[in-house]
């Protein structure tokens, strides 16, 4: 589950082509499970990783109706994070740490529809795809158990799709 909070501002060229850019908090949430020797220890974890988004992108506008449109945008991401994690099981039987990268970036998509109206701003319903152009980190799992050591690595894409809702205010400019 991924959870996100975005700022954009939006710079209109011509009435078809616009230049996006902004700044988005994201939070992933991944749930481990881990057992060792055919569930003789288990253990479970829940790990967060917080990171900032700087997104760039280019729209383009179909218009359908008097105050409906249409968009696709295509863009880059600068990802930042915020701090690295690290956890232990509830039982102590397992600690997880994930090494997440400083910096990445990432290719971003869009696809939504529009309401425009001239007194109460647009209003947007949209689906968008992030694609890390590299790893967001790896995870490394460790058994606490001196009996069955166990230390297992593996990396942690941090794509998505999401679902949009966006409000934009009115750009009230008298001509």
């Amino acid at each position: 589950m991924i959870s996100t909070f975005s700022g954009l501002l939006r710079w209109g060229f011509t009435k078809n082509i616009s230049l996006e850019a902004g700044l988005s908090y994201i939070k992933r949430n991944f749930d481990t499970e881990y057992s060792i020797n055919y569930d003789s220890i288990v253990g479970t974890k829940d790990l967060s990783i917080v990171t900032y988004e700087f997104p760039i992108q280019v729209l383009t506008y179909v218009r359908l109706g008097e105050q409906f449109h249409m968009n696709a945008s295509t863009g880059i991401s600068l990802n930042f994070r915020a701090s690295s994690v690290g956890s232990t099981s509830d039982d102590f039987n397992f600690s997880q740490l994930a090494y997440i990268k400083k910096l990445n970036l990432a290719y971003i998509a869009n696809l939504g529809f529009e309401y425009r109206t001239k007194e109460s701003g647009y209003f947007y319903l949209g689906a968008s795809l992030t694609t890390l152009l590299r790893p967001l980190g790896r995870i490394e799992l460790r058994s606490l158990d001196d009996n069955n050591f166990k230390n297992v690595f593996g990396e942690l894409s941090g794509n998505y799709i999401s679902v949009d809702l966006r409000y934009f205010f009115n750009d009230k400019k008298e001509k």
